[in-house]
């Protein structure tokens, strides 16, 4: 039997998994602030009275889901907001 198999058929079957380059456990981690949390697959930081709060309503299985911004500054800079999937919470 002649084997018919060409590179480009062999390159055609080989997975990302294959080709994909090994990247470090620290560079997949962002650096979370002091009192902020990540909620993944997001990189979002969700910190302070806002963090307690959406924990407090069951982070992201509550109607919120997962946060969609870092905080913000509201217009008019009175006080802060961060972005949820779901809605946002002030303070």
């Amino acid at each position: 039997m002649h084997d018919n198999t060409t590179p480009e058929a062999t390159a055609a079957t080989t997975t990302l998994e294959d080709t994909a380059p090994a990247v470090p456990a620290f560079a997949t981690t962002a650096a979370v602030a002091a009192g902020c949390q990540i909620y993944p697959p997001t990189t979002f930081q969700v910190c302070g009275a806002i963090r307690d709060k959406y924990n407090q309503m069951g982070g992201p299985t509550s109607f919120l889901l997962l946060p969609k911004s870092n905080e913000l500054t509201n217009p008019g800079n009175t006080g802060k907001r961060s972005e949820f999937i779901g809605g946002n919470i002030y303070w």
